[in-house]
């Protein structure tokens, strides 16, 4: 039995120039959240919870209007997002979202009737 192949990183790049450039990311959205932050406050922009206390790499930030529908990696499609409404907001348009966010929530509790 052949083992498989080991992936090559396509177009010709070399793992160093593919590390760098997400390096070079990493510190472009680390800076974009610091902005964010300073204008709107450490809060979701979605469900407004506090996530001044999540460490850093742990806030998110995420397209508001979805790559996969459009949109864009500019900064004016960001947003500093909790891991919560980033996970469950995927590639879902905001508008759908922000219905399901704000649906009616039933109880998981009943209550005894008498």
């Amino acid at each position: 039995m052949n083992p498989l192949p080991i992936p090559q990183p396509e177009d010709g790049k070399n793992v160093k120039s593919v590390r760098s450039k997400r390096n070079k990311n990493q510190k472009q959205n680390a800076a974009l959240a610091a902005r964010l932050a300073a204008m709107h406050g450490y809060i979701c922009w979605y469900c407004g919870s506090d996530i001044s206390n999540t460490a850093p790499l742990e806030s998110h930030l995420d397209h508001i209007f979805p790559i996969s529908a459009g949109g864009t990696n500019h900064d004016s499609n960001r947003a500093l997002v909790c891991e919560v409404c980033d996970r469950a907001k995927w590639n879902m348009p905001l508008s759908d979202f922000l219905k399901w966010l704000h649906r009616p929530k039933k109880s998981i509790y009943t209550i005894p009737q008498s």
